[in-house]
């Protein structure tokens, strides 16, 4: 039993980071804006450098402002927030392998690369 729950515990569950965002592999990573941190953004885990999925949820902000992401990324995942205003300002955005970028179910008003 005890080993079990070992397991459980050590490689099943999810690793937290500071409660608000969370990862199973080191390239893809969940943030949920329902848990507030004073110093942890979603910024942090962009500058993950082997980061290729980032699903970004439940954030109550207008504005997502991406200043910077790896080559890695290939799928970026922000539906289902409140966001009205999208500014993408990475240097990378010309050479980078984003595949996907998925905005559904926001309040979009403005889109600015």
């Amino acid at each position: 039993m005890f080993i079990h729950l070992f397991f459980l515990y050590f490689f099943l569950i999810p690793t937290i980071v500071d409660s608000q965002c969370f990862s199973t592999l080191s390239q893809t990573w969940i943030c949920d804006g329902n848990y507030k941190s004073n110093n942890f953004t979603y910024q942090t885990i962009l500058n993950n450098q082997h980061l290729e999925h980032f699903i970004l949820t439940n954030y109550q902000l207008s504005i997502l402002k991406i200043d910077n992401y790896p080559l890695t990324l290939r799928l970026f995942n922000a539906s289902g927030n409140q966001f009205e205003s999208i500014v993408i300002t990475s240097t990378n955005r010309y050479t980078s392998n984003l595949r996907e970028l998925i905005l559904q179910s926001n309040h979009i008003e403005q889109f600015n690369v």
